[in-house]
């Protein structure tokens, strides 16, 4: 008894990780998508995230937008 329990562990362990493996498949394959090059949309999106980051750490010392008259 003990051993059937321990193949249908085995099995179900098996079973997980082969549909952990087709999941993130999947997800590469939606991610690329549409997308003609993959390496510069990931380039492009870590530098606006590098932009946002800088944006967020700068202090705002409420100069921003002047106007000037005259």
């Amino acid at each position: 008894m003990y051993i059937i329990n321990l193949l249908c562990l085995h099995t179900q362990e098996t079973r997980r990780a082969q549909q952990a493996a087709a999941a993130e498949q999947r997800i590469k394959a939606l991610e690329g998508r549409g997308v003609k090059d993959p390496g510069a949309l990931k380039r492009k999106q870590q530098k606006q995230e590098e932009l946002e980051k800088k944006a967020a750490e700068t202090p705002d010392d409420g100069k921003g937008l002047q106007w000037q008259v005259g």
